[in-house]
């Protein structure tokens, strides 16, 4: 989704934009295609933080754990209103599977939203972690010299910055 203001989005704004160019810019994770079509809506890149590019694509990367979400999002659908009869319903499995790969469990084909919502939130998150960026600087406190010089010596840390702390002046 591109929204047409961040700020108006953020804010939930519903009557006409009084924004600036900055106020109203995007900064996200997007994909090469959604960039493409951000650009043919007329939309301005202004700056661009972050680039990867793989030389090799794979569709079986994630495949397992998508297809299982995927399997439980549609079965906790329950089964289209056009499937009443038994053929109907195996149908219905069987062009789902050929369709999308998946083989549904007949016996588990129920509404149940709150199993739906489940599986539906497993994949939304799923592609909201992989789009983070978790290389970001991280602020840490220390209480106590000990704790100070185990952070020095951890070689998982890559310190920036030391801010010592200074006496209060009255």
């Amino acid at each position: 989704m591109f929204p047409l203001c961040r700020a108006c989005a953020d804010e939930k704004n519903q009557s006409a934009c009084q924004h600036s160019d900055d106020e109203r810019a995007l900064i996200g994770t997007w994909v090469s295609e959604e960039l493409k079509l951000a650009k043919k809506k007329g939309y301005h890149i202004s700056q661009i933080y972050e680039v990867y590019h793989f030389s090799k694509s794979s569709d079986i990367l994630f495949r397992s754990y998508i297809d299982l979400f995927l399997k439980i999002k549609q079965e906790s659908n329950g089964w289209p209103r056009e499937c009443s009869s038994d053929e109907e319903k195996q149908e219905y499995i069987s062009e789902y599977e050929r369709k999308e790969g998946i083989k549904l469990n007949p016996l588990q084909i129920a509404k149940n939203p709150g199993r739906r919502q489940v599986a539906k939130l497993a994949l939304n998150s799923f592609w909201g972690r992989w789009g983070m960026n978790l290389n970001k600087t991280k602020l840490s406190y220390v209480n106590s010299v000990p704790d100070f010089n185990r952070y020095l010596s951890d070689p998982t840390k890559n310190i920036k910055d030391i801010f010592l702390p200074s006496e209060e002046k009255n």
